[in-house]
């Protein structure tokens, strides 16, 4: 029976060089019902969540038998009618915090103001306020803070009701937590990385990479990973959040080729930038394990099964797929045409016997 194989690129992500991306906390998956304090880890930042007073729990948006605008799925819900403050903290610096509310307000025709407070291990960084611009029935609007030193916890505070309102409560829900690490503290690497089957001569198929820094010592332990889309021309930019400034090998990985290390360690420092390029020189890499091709010192590929060697285990696995007519974003197609055919068995075949070289 031949089998059919459609993927997309979906899941490739490319950082700006600029900025990192913000990361959304929707609460979707926290446990419904739950009373804070919870954490919450979502792309490697976790969130630590707990409150002043009665405090908050993890309810259903529409608790109220309706849905404030904007809100959905799960959110943050007072757990009495008493001022509660909610308290967030970070296990990463950043440099941006949002948060959407809406405040127990009926009818009204202004609405309450609302605080955020962000501190640094505990000292003060910055305020700011929000009051919602379409008061009326809990009205939803975004609180924000955006402090580039950096903070580690946000205090989400109700400074003041409405000012003419009488039917209101100091009380308020919450969704959407939105927050941006700060790069202040990030290092980052522009990359070049050539993938062989990949590139053309004048162009590079477009593919995701996963980029490792390891200690420049042995046993060489991985400290931090991120991912970005190589470019046609094979360049990417990477932001690294959990490594410190330090020497560290770069490692690429790929779909199907062969992990490739940096010729020596690199110095990363904070809020730097280093700048690699593997397609220059095969001195590039770790044992000179790089292919000239076209004019670009590429990366070997063909190392479907990622055993760290181009083998009869690969050859099999893509004449499987052969027989099977699979075609689409799949491991086993090795020029980056989404066919898998006798072109990919090929160009495996002459690279058995390639593998890693660490140090």
């Amino acid at each position: 029976m031949s089998c059919i194989i459609l993927l997309t690129l979906s899941f490739i992500m490319q950082v700006s060089p600029a900025s990192a991306q913000a990361v959304l906390f929707d609460f979707d998956n926290a446990p419904l019902y739950t009373s804070l304090p919870i954490n919450l880890t979502v792309n490697n930042i976790t969130a630590h969540l707990s409150a002043t007073g009665q405090g908050y729990s993890i309810q259903n948006a529409n608790v109220m038998g309706f849905t404030p605008q904007g809100f959905a799925g799960r959110i943050i819900y007072p757990n009495s009618i008493n001022l509660s403050d909610l308290l967030i903290s970070f296990d990463q610096t950043l440099s941006e915090f949002s948060i959407m509310y809406a405040c127990q307000e009926l009818g009204c025709d202004d609405a309450a103001t609302m605080r955020v407070t962000a501190y640094m291990n505990g000292s003060f960084v910055g305020t700011s306020t929000k009051t919602a611009r379409n008061p009326g029935t809990w009205p939803s609007d975004t609180l924000r803070c955006s402090f580039p030193q950096g903070f580690n916890s946000v205090v989400v505070h109700y400074a003041s009701r409405p000012p003419t309102c009488q039917d209101y409560g100091v009380i308020y829900m919450a969704d959407n937590m939105r927050v941006t690490l700060s790069t202040a503290n990030l290092l980052s690497l522009n990359l070049t990385s050539i993938i062989q089957g990949f590139w053309d001569g004048t162009s590079m198929v477009i593919d995701s990479v996963k980029i490792y820094l390891r200690n420049a010592a042995s046993p060489y332990n991985k400290v931090d990973s991120s991912m970005t889309a190589l470019n046609n021309s094979g360049n990417g930019v990477l932001l690294f959040s959990n490594a410190a400034a330090g020497n560290y090998y770069i490692v690429v990985t790929q779909r199907n080729s062969i992990e490739t290390w940096s010729a020596q360690p690199k110095i990363f420092t904070a809020g730097g930038s280093v700048n690699y390029s593997f397609s220059t020189a095969a001195s590039q890499a770790f044992g000179s394990n790089l292919i000239l091709k076209s004019g670009k010192y590429c990366i070997y590929n063909g190392d479907v099964n990622q055993d760290g060697i181009i083998d009869a285990g690969d050859l099999s696995e893509i004449d499987n797929d052969i027989l099977n007519s699979v075609f689409g974003y799949v491991k086993t197609d090795i020029n980056g045409d989404e066919i898998v055919d006798a072109s990919d068995l090929s160009a495996v075949d002459n690279n058995l016997g390639i593998f890693v070289i660490r140090p």
